[in-house]
């Protein structure tokens, strides 16, 4: 049984050949259209690969009328080499370049606000203090301020409670004039950028009296252009003793009255101490009264002839380790007042040359009016120290002993 295959009509040879004869003439545009549609992928294809790079570094803004998720713009100018340039500007070619776009004004910001000058008596100080508290954002870009107040009514310095903490390395002031502004030292002082400032290159309250600085780091350097004539109280808090010491000294030792110098570790040491007493006697030498106090007990003590160096020393307080007997034993007529600080590390308080000198006291040997004692423990035999008591009332001094704890240094106990 055989069968036989038909073609149709649609596969002949003359089909092929009609659609051959309709390409011919219409080439041109079929390789046209081709090109295009190439092109138009190429393209296509190029903004994907862009969209997607930019959308895995950054976060997209959707547009709520429409929830059209919109990528954000690509970055056109490298902000590294922004920075660079803008700081070769002066500040009227930053103002012109903080209006050309986006990118420059955020560049030029961070140079603009970098260092601020502000004169109370110039007509933009205002501008500047409402711009400094109506934009938060400026606030951690300064990085030295450099302050004149002139007329008190216009001192306006109250945004300086703003800046945070870690940001100001430089500080300078000062104060023109005689009006009595006592706000404003304590407005100033009690900034929270004043604790990490590095450089204090002018302080001239005139009318401060009582000055404290406290510095958790080294520090080397002291630059002054005028000293308030009115301060008379100084008190120092240092992490470790440096020469910073012997040059505050220098500056303002000789109308000092009350001289403290805490020091947290490192005490002076070998050449250090002839060069601090030096300074002392050159520059202080009419302090009435003085403290050196520290936490950790030095190696050995170095204060025992301090007080011969004072003519006018009333009053004396020093730290545990610093002292021995010999300085109860050569104590000065002119001291009237003493405060002793003892720490448990130590094996044994002078008990016998404080009891002669107290007995000196009671004799009219010596000028001495009150002893204090602290005591950095909470177990201790309280009996010797009650003995002390009672040879002091006969004798008509005050004694006083206070024992340290965690709560009583926040309370005064190394103030």
């Amino acid at each position: 049984m055989s069968s036989t295959l038909e073609v149709g009509p649609s596969s002949s040879p003359s089909s092929s050949k009609r659609c051959i004869a309709y390409l011919i003439p219409n080439c041109w545009f079929i390789l046209s259209l081709t090109t295009w549609v190439l092109h138009l992928c190429r393209w296509i294809r190029h903004i994907l690969h862009d969209g997607s790079e930019v959308l895995a570094s950054e976060p997209r803004k959707e547009d709520d009328s429409y929830n059209i998720r919109i990528p954000p713009p690509v970055q056109r100018w490298n902000l590294d080499i922004l920075d660079c340039v803008m700081q070769h500007l002066s500040a009227s070619d930053l103002a012109a370049a903080a209006s050309v776009c986006r990118d420059w004004a955020l560049a030029a910001r961070v140079t603009l606000y970098a260092q601020i000058y502000f004169d109370t008596d110039l007509d933009n100080a205002t501008l500047l203090a409402r711009t400094m508290r109506g934009t938060p954002c400026l606030l951690p870009l300064v990085r030295s301020i450099s302050i004149c107040v002139g007329l008190p009514e216009r001192a306006d310095v109250d945004w300086l409670q703003l800046l945070p903490t870690n940001t100001v390395h430089t500080f300078c002031i000062k104060q023109l004039g005689d009006e009595d502004e006592d706000n404003l030292a304590t407005s100033i002082l009690s900034a929270p950028f004043i604790r990490n400032v590095r450089h204090l290159t002018c302080f001239a309250l005139p009318h401060l009296e009582s000055l404290r600085l406290w510095a958790s780091f080294p520090v080397d350097e002291i630059q002054s252009i005028s000293v308030p004539s009115k301060l008379t109280h100084l008190h120092m808090s240092l992490y470790n003793y440096s020469i910073f010491v012997l040059r505050v000294l220098a500056v303002l030792g000789p109308q000092l009255e009350d001289f403290e110098l805490f020091v947290n570790c490192r005490h002076p040491i070998r050449e250090q101490i002839p060069e601090f007493f030096g300074a002392l006697e050159r520059h202080a030498h009419h302090i009435r009264r003085l403290s050196i106090r520290s936490i950790h007990v030095p190696r050995r003590p170095y204060l025992d002839s301090i007080a011969h160096i004072l003519p006018s020393l009333e009053d004396l307080h020093v730290g545990p380790g610093t002292y021995s007997s010999a300085l109860l034993n050569n104590l000065p007529l002119h001291v009237r007042r003493l405060s002793l600080d003892h720490d448990y590390s130590i094996p044994q308080f002078p008990f016998k040359a404080l009891k002669k000198l107290i007995s000196r006291a009671g004799r009219g040997e010596c000028r001495l009016e009150s002893v204090a004692i602290y005591l950095r423990w909470n177990h201790s035999d309280m009996a010797p120290y009650t003995s002390l008591e009672g040879m002091c009332k006969k004798r008509g001094i005050e004694f006083e002993v206070k024992i340290w704890s965690k709560g009583m240094q926040s309370k005064g106990f190394y103030d």
